[in-house]
């Protein structure tokens, strides 16, 4: 009788508990790596995001600053003229009209622009060099700010083709993880024609 009630007993194998681990352990790992690759296109999400708001802001100063002068001002990191040669250069240099005699207006009595004896420069800088940098020197002393971070590449060219349109090429990079296939960097480009 004992012989029967083992053939008639219903319970689980070794065989089936091992197949429903497997079962098991398979899901947890397809889940976590599914949570894994969610959290790094959060991350890649947020971090395009802040370089985007970044760009803009730091974009918009430069754009700002470089239209009010006029391509004799245009300047190399070393002082010397900006040549119309259609080649990169990491940093500009360039003066802007300002009221220097007090009347309110930009222009002194020969009807002539007065330039702010301050020259701007715009840069890559900061700890880690993904800063754009705007500097000038004010009373002794320059002041600089960041306008913009997570910038990898700044480049300025003027061109034969038309020597009052200065190109400008800004490269970004979201820090999240380099390896990352969903963060690549992205390049802008813009023209900023001179308006004096």
């Amino acid at each position: 009788m004992a012989a029967q009630n083992r053939k008639g007993a219903k319970g689980v194998t070794l065989v089936e508990l091992l197949v429903a681990t497997c079962i098991v352990m398979i899901m947890c790992v397809a889940l976590a790596y599914l949570l894994r690759w969610g959290m790094s296109f959060w991350q890649a999400s947020q971090s395009h995001a802040t370089v985007s708001a970044e760009l803009r802001r730091g974009m918009h100063t430069l754009v700002r600053d470089l239209s009010q002068t006029r391509e004799d001002q245009l300047r190399l990191a070393d002082g010397s003229p900006m040549p119309a040669d259609g080649a990169w250069r990491n940093t500009i240099r360039f003066q802007v009209p300002q009221d220097q005699d007090g009347d309110g207006t930009v222009l002194d009595a020969a009807g002539a622009i007065e330039w702010n004896p301050n020259p701007i420069t715009y840069s890559l800088g900061g700890l880690d060099n993904r800063q754009l940098i705007r500097s000038q020197v004010r009373i002794g002393s320059p002041t600089d700010l960041g306008v913009g971070y997570g910038m990898t590449g700044l480049q300025f060219r003027r061109t034969l083709v038309d020597r009052a349109l200065v190109e400008v090429q800004v490269t970004v990079q979201p820090r999240v993880n380099a390896r990352d296939p969903l963060v690549q960097p992205v390049t802008l480009s813009t023209r900023i024609r001179l308006r004096n």
